[in-house]
């Protein structure tokens, strides 16, 4: 009889028992939770194996663990940042001085291009972490594994499909015309591409893993293994130039050091929360699900790719890749600076995405009050060290000849304080994947700064490019975002973005007038950097008097103050709930 077979009974009641086994069809999801007996096929971990489902006591851990993690996170993020900002100060004047401007420039610009392919996640990465994270909060661990497998092996699909589009594409690509360049390394291009994006596409699938570790709540391992990917990249890199080594192999050293480490951190996840990535746990129906949501994520991960890809290669489109070089210090100084809030404010993602799960208003509001807070308090204090002292320090860090000029310097330097101040709402839209028009909002900016950089080229040269970008941000994402957030949070965010502001201003104003009076130090490091010093110290002395006068003024009771003030969780928040409910008999 079709579909029907005899089974060898496994004990002494199913003796002459027959089971019916019905055919799985093409419809169904493949594999559902079977079990023990998948146990042979797929050995899982401890969490998965037991079967364990959503609970409030499950919830509960999960959310004691993110705060328990959260100093973690931070200090592991600051250190991730200060071991990014010390390698780059260290490798790229070594990288400018052994490749060469025009080198250089080819590895930033190829580098630029192949960043479009990241386009092909397709909003996976990001809806495959937060879909991970909910089911890790409510200790499914079944579902988090089916989540990941369809998200994993789906976006698997993908890049071997754009592998094999670009192994037409990229020969028939003429790269001397896209980057206009000269000598040996004209004929190198398109074998740096192929380098560049096989490594790049392979490496692509492995982001689900590291996304769903900060998700989860685990971002300390994540900037860990970044730390050490990136202490790896510095040190190879520059030990293969330093012995002679060429662009070609340059790239694929790179290439391998990141595969590696993100190979690592799967192992890590695995090892965390017991989930698994294997094809047995794939489902069609999780895979569809993950489509709508990942869209509007897709779509903004367009927008942010043209946005932070199409200068590079504008430039080495219409000036060469020799002018790539000055702006991209320039911009990756920008970035740098500016990354130190970024990773302040991505350490509260996980805490906003654990409140706005469990519907608690004052909880997400208070999260995100003290993210504002800390975000204006450090990115006043990058502000004004750029303002005053960025140009000083390219002058020391890589030579007069790789400035890129007064203008586009303190444009791009504009561009990233307006970026500073969105930081905080950009992280709470995309964990709490209220970001629908946040992307289309993103959409209509990639189009204005492109459009304009492209007519104000021709009369202000690479500054207009800069111009293009600052007004791009101020019609494109900024309104919108602000705009969501004050929906999402009510019109109290407001009143606290007014209370935070007036906090920093003063402080802000007693350090530009203190660094106003100081000499510049173009040409002396031990200056340069008691300058610094001297700003960072009159900063966070006016910023703490400002903090204190305002508290003895308010005595104490402004209410954006106490929600900003960090609660330390007691133990009885640590505690399970009770087995059973008051008055119910066993």
């Amino acid at each position: 009889m079709a579909g029907v077979r005899r089974v060898r009974p496994v004990d002494a009641r199913q003796v002459g028992r027959t089971r019916v086994l019905r055919r799985r069809s093409g419809r169904e999801p493949r594999r559902p939770d079977r079990g023990v007996r998948d146990r042979h096929r797929a050995p899982q971990g401890p969490a998965l194996r037991t079967g364990r489902r959503s609970s409030s006591f499950g919830e509960h851990l999960f959310s004691a663990r993110i705060r328990s993690h959260f100093v973690l996170g931070v200090a592991a993020t600051y250190l991730n940042t200060a071991v990014t900002a010390l390698s780059s100060l260290i490798v790229i004047p070594i990288y400018l001085h052994l490749l060469g401007r025009e080198r250089f420039g080819v590895w930033v610009a190829v580098t630029g291009f192949v960043g479009y392919l990241g386009l092909v996640n397709l909003g996976l990465e990001q809806a495959v972490a937060n879909r991970f994270a909910e089911a890790m909060g409510r200790r499914d661990v079944r579902r988090a594994s089916r989540v990941l497998a369809s998200g994993f092996w789906s976006y698997v699909k993908v890049v071997v499909v754009c592998l094999a589009v670009c192994v037409f594409i990229i020969p028939a690509v003429p790269w001397q015309v896209v980057i206009k360049t000269g000598g040996a390394v004209r004929g190198q291009i398109p074998v740096l591409v192929a380098i560049a994006a096989g490594t790049f596409l392979v490496d692509l699938p492995l982001g689900v893993f590291s996304t769903s570790l900060v998700t989860s709540g685990w971002i300390h391992l994540q900037q860990l293994a970044a730390i050490v990917q990136t202490i790896l990249r510095a040190l190879v890199g520059s030990l293969y130039l330093l012995a002679g080594g060429g662009l070609m192999g340059f790239f694929l050293i790179l290439g391998l050091i990141t595969l590696a480490s993100d190979s690592v951190l799967w192992l890590v996840l695995r090892h965390k929360t017991s989930a698994s990535a294997r094809p047995l746990h794939r489902d069609r129906v999780e895979a569809r699900s993950l489509r709508s949501p990942s869209f509007y994520f897709l779509v903004l991960q367009i927008s942010s790719t043209i946005l932070f890809g199409s200068d590079v290669l504008i430039i080495a489109w219409a000036f060469g890749a020799r002018s790539v070089a000055p702006y991209a210090i320039a911009v990756g100084l920008v970035t740098l600076s500016s990354g130190t809030v970024a990773s302040l404010t991505t350490n509260f993602g996980p805490r906003f995405l654990g409140s706005y799960s469990k519907r608690q208003a004052e909880g997400l509001f208070g999260d995100f009050s003290r993210s504002l807070l800390l975000s204006l308090c450090l990115g006043s204090l990058v502000l004004v060290g750029l303002f005053l002292e960025g140009r000083s320090f390219i002058m020391l860090w890589v030579g007069p000849s790789a400035y890129v000029g007064n203008a586009t310097f303190y444009l791009l330097a504009a561009i990233g304080g307006a970026q500073i101040l969105l930081f905080p709402s950009d992280t709470l839209l995309i964990f709490t994947t209220q970001h629908r028009a946040y992307a289309i909002s993103a959409v209509w900016e990639a189009v204005v700064r492109v459009g304009l950089a492209l007519v104000l080229l021709r009369p202000w040269g690479i500054a207009g490019i800069a111009v293009a970008g600052l007004i791009g941000r101020f019609v494109g994402c900024g309104p919108t975002v602000l705009a969501r957030t004050g929906s999402l949070l009510g019109s109290r965010v407001w009143k606290a973005a007014a209370h935070h502001l007036g906090l920093v201003a003063l402080p802000v104003l007693l350090t530009v007038a203190i660094g106003v009076s100081l000499p510049r130090q173009q040409t002396n490091w031990a200056g340069f950097i008691v300058v610094v010093l001297t700003l960072t110290l009159a900063f966070g002395l006016s910023l703490s008097g400002a903090y204190l006068l305002h508290r003895r003024r308010s005595e104490g009771s402004c209410e954006f103050c106490q929600l900003t003030a960090v609660q330390v969780p007691e133990r009885v928040d640590l505690a399970p709930p009770p087995l059973h409910p008051a008055g119910e008999s066993r």
